[in-house]
């Protein structure tokens, strides 16, 4: 299954990694998208960051990041996709219209 998530403010994309109030989350296993919202334990960037890697994300869409937190996720493995913005439902387009490219998950 491929793990997206969406930091969100006002079910929009935040435009900042850190200030952000809910989390969109969006599992792809191949065939089918389960979206979900989950409010944020905290607004710091690192323990956004430390929450991603701990929950499985693979790929984060954002606003701006800063390049320490950037490279701390890729670091874990995550792919950052930054400079985003956005609602909720255009999210969630991108990902069926292919725009967040699903062709680079392989199932393990």
């Amino acid at each position: 299954m491929l793990r997206i998530a969406a930091p969100l403010m006002k079910k929009r994309v935040a435009p900042y990694f850190g200030c952000c109030d809910e989390l969109l989350l969006l599992d792809w296993d191949g065939g089918t998208l389960r979206r979900t919202c989950q409010a944020l334990p905290a607004d710091d960037p690192w323990h956004i960051s430390r929450h991603l890697s701990g929950i499985g994300v693979q790929k984060v869409v954002c606003g701006g990041i800063w390049s320490f937190h950037k490279d701390w996720l890729s670091a874990q493995g995550i792919e950052v996709i930054e400079n985003q913005r956005g609602s909720v439902e255009e999210v969630v387009r991108w990902v069926l219209r292919g725009r967040i490219n699903m062709l680079t998950y392989r199932a393990v």
